[in-house]
């Protein structure tokens, strides 16, 4: 915790969403299918720990449904944190994040291989999917426009399957 207190910008992979709304979908893909939902009134705990940028761009983004991944974008930007890799369309989603601090500007990038179910559309909310075979060709392009109006580039990529070694 004093560690991400103590840091410029503070980043972390929100494995869930902060919402009432929403009933848990049923999940084939995964081999343990979770659904993780946190109370609303627990997004206190990452902005008094210091967070400044969540993804929400995982496999447990869409776990309630598209309602309450909105509420959670919702309650998450009332926080005072800004999230990257989800939205209410993909347009939204797939958004890259500019922050600066002290001068430098941070482009953050965040995406799921996990769960296309839960890809945003035109109209649709979601995260934003990325198919394995497609990734150097959808993110290589992302990351290169960003630097061109950034000093530093994170890219969060979310992949690879549960309970594996490897």
């Amino acid at each position: 915790l004093p560690l991400i207190r103590s840091a410029d910008i503070s980043f972390a992979n929100l494995e869930s969403v902060f919402a009432l709304d929403g009933f848990p979908i049923q999940k084939n893909k995964e081999a343990m299918p979770y659904s993780f939902r946190g109370r609303p009134e627990l997004v206190g705990i990452l902005s008094n720990a210091g967070f400044k940028v969540v993804s929400q761009a995982n496999n447990h983004a869409g776990d309630f449904g598209p309602d309450a991944l909105l509420e959670s974008l919702g309650i998450l930007r009332n926080a005072g944190i800004r999230v990257v890799g989800a939205g209410k369309n993909s347009s939204e989603a797939s958004k890259v994040l500019y922050l600066e601090h002290k001068g430098i500007r941070f482009a953050f990038i965040a995406c799921s291989m996990e769960i296309p179910e839960y890809a945003a559309g035109p109209e649709k909310p979601g995260v934003f999917y990325v198919r394995k075979e497609a990734a150097l060709d959808v993110l290589t392009p992302l990351v290169r426009a960003a630097k061109l109006e950034s000093d530093i580039v994170l890219l969060s990529v979310h992949w690879g399957g549960n309970w594996s070694e490897t």
